[in-house]
């Protein structure tokens, strides 16, 4: 990719656009590892959910 320039406001845009995009990536996959975590640690939940979903 080019290099992004703070001098063009352009690129300033772009680049506060990509860094919100990312830490909300961030944050959406470290909070479904998390709860991945906690379904996992409590296997009565995930037997719960598992039967009210697909059954």
């Amino acid at each position: 990719m080019s290099q992004i320039q703070a001098a063009d406001p352009g690129f300033t845009i772009k680049q506060r656009l990509m860094t919100s995009t990312f830490a909300i990536i961030v944050a959406f996959v470290a909070l479904s590892v998390f709860m991945i975590h906690i379904l996992k640690t409590s296997t009565e939940n995930v037997d719960a959910l598992y039967n009210r979903d697909f059954l």
